[in-house]
């Protein structure tokens, strides 16, 4: 006898199989365009994660009665396995905490150990050096404020830590975020490195000007606005400079920089407006940038409170996948640093 109710099954597992065909089309189609769009984040923070800790192969703190030798050419000499540069050894210099990390990757601290530092040791109440297993870090903990200089010379790294002059034109430059604080994300693409690497090009290229620029954030690391404003006043600093980044989420093809100053603030010999554009407008000139834009922000918290000619200058836009990409352009990077670099030598001189 035959069995009626196979049509009915067959009918329900061709619905089946219409609707998951259907489902897998539907997901393909949403990736697809997913893929072709940037992921915009604004004022990202990065979520705590509990990350492996490094073996500690070892910390120890050096008797600086045993290493000082004041016939040495600088505050601190170490002598090196290979010619260092810029790409394995870091500075990061913490005024907020007068500390100044060095910190040597690809290399173990045994090497170290058997090289004792040199040098009059001067401003140095103590020095740590750590081996994480990937890199040595020198720990230097100072009596006071200084401004670290270093020195990359056959096979030697010299520092010296010299204490802010009262004397000496400070330009105090500020690149917003860092730490857990990513600023705008794009993809993987984040605003505090971006700021980080231009402000870090703008402090390499100042080195014969007749001012100094000092950086407020020289590493990964966040301060809050109260801790930038309580920074500047302890450099005595004459001017400052935050660098920042922009996005439009609503039209991807808004481009330029722009610069914000406090209007209500007036300094004699260049108001706020007039320092702002200085520094904007050679920027632009510098790289070829259109967009240009001064704005009146007496709102900022720190533009709000510094009685210093200051100013806010914005990069570019993150959102504009074009402006974005030159933001990650070494040489796009170095010609802004320089057209900075003019406004300030040209505010300066009013």
């Amino acid at each position: 006898m035959e069995d009626r109710r196979s049509p009915r099954k067959n009918l329900t597992k061709l619905s089946l199989i219409l609707f998951t065909a259907a489902f897998v089309l539907s997901m393909a189609s949403m990736l697809t365009y997913a893929a072709g769009k940037a992921v915009i984040v604004e004022d990202s923070k990065t979520e705590d994660t509990v990350e492996e800790e490094k073996v500690q192969v070892y910390s120890h703190t050096l008797d600086l009665g045993s290493v000082t030798q004041s016939s040495a050419p600088g505050d601190v000499v170490l002598k090196c396995p290979a010619m260092p540069s810029y790409d394995n050894v870091s500075i990061e210099q913490r005024y907020d905490k007068n500390l100044v990390n060095l910190t040597w990757s690809g290399n173990h601290g045994e090497y170290f150990l058997d090289n004792t530092p040199s040098g009059k040791m001067s401003h140095v109440q103590k020095l740590t050096v750590s081996d994480d297993g990937d890199s040595v870090t020198f720990s230097f903990s100072l009596d006071e404020m200084c401004i670290c200089d270093a020195v990359y010379k056959n096979r030697e790294v010299i520092l010296d830590f010299t204490p802010i002059n009262e004397k000496e034109t400070v330009v105090a430059v500020d690149a917003d975020h860092g730490g857990s604080s990513n600023g705008i994300m794009v993809g993987n693409l984040k605003e505090k490195d971006i700021l980080m690497a231009l402000a870090d090009k703008i402090e390499r290229l100042s080195k014969d000007r007749n001012y100094r620029v000092v950086l407020l954030r020289t590493g990964d690391y966040d301060l809050s606005d109260k801790e930038r404003l309580s920074l500047c006043e302890k450099l005595g600093a004459d001017y400052y400079l935050g660098l920042h980044a922009a996005v439009d989420s609503a039209d991807e093809r808004t481009y330029g920089m722009r610069a914000e100053y406090n209007g209500l603030l007036y300094r004699e010999g260049i108001s706020n407006a007039e320092f702002a554009d200085l520094i904007l407008r050679n920027a632009c000139m510098s790289v070829s940038n259109r967009g240009v834009e001064l704005k009146d922000d007496f709102e900022d918290e720190i533009l709000g409170k510094l009685t210093v000619p200051a100013a806010n200058l914005s990069v570019g836009y993150m959102s504009n996948k074009d402006e974005a990409s030159l933001l990650t352009n070494g040489t796009y990077i170095s010609k802004m640093a320089e057209g900075i670099l003019e406004g300030l030598d040209k505010a300066l001189r009013k």
